[in-house]
């Protein structure tokens, strides 16, 4: 929640407020296994130490290997320029079948990075017909990245969405 709140604030202009969350969200987190995926989500979402946060989505996979392991550990490869590993990963994510804003968001930047347009512009669109503001930041690049991908697309439950 502090990596949240700190995206929030960071996004409203509250620079002081960001990086107090952000801050302590360091602090409590700093050499805590139960925190791998958490700080390297948060580690690739700041432009951090992305080996670091590669490591400690291979640790955090290793130890839990569940949906949302195998989504951070495609995030933090592909944060590295590992695109292909990274939807490969991606790929066995998604293949289980869960439903989120964020495993789709982060399969829409994957395969933009690799190209591949029409597929990024879906995923971006799933993510934002499942939550159009499931994260302070990144929803608002998923409509820059729709755009880019070819403007308006058609999201989950059938609503039209203007990036």
């Amino acid at each position: 929640m502090l990596a949240f709140l700190g995206a929030l604030c960071r996004e409203r202009g509250l620079r002081k407020e960001a990086d107090r969350a952000f801050a302590r969200f360091d602090r409590l987190t700093q050499g805590k296994a139960d925190y791998r995926r958490e700080r390297s989500l948060f580690l690739v979402g700041q432009g951090g130490e992305l080996p670091g946060a590669l490591r400690l989505a291979h640790a955090d996979h290793a130890q839990r290997q569940d949906v949302f392991a195998r989504d951070a550990l495609a995030w933090a490869l592909s944060a590295n320029g590992r695109h292909r590993e990274a939807k490969t990963a991606m790929d066995r994510a998604l293949g289980l079948g869960t439903r989120s804003a964020q495993l789709f968001y982060h399969a829409g930047v994957i395969h933009h990075r690799l190209g591949e347009r029409q597929k990024a512009g879906d995923y971006l669109s799933r993510a934002l017909g499942l939550n159009p503001h499931f994260h302070p930041s990144e929803a608002r690049k998923a409509r820059i990245l729709i755009q880019e991908a070819g403007g308006r697309r058609q999201e989950a439950g059938g609503r039209r969405r203007v990036p």
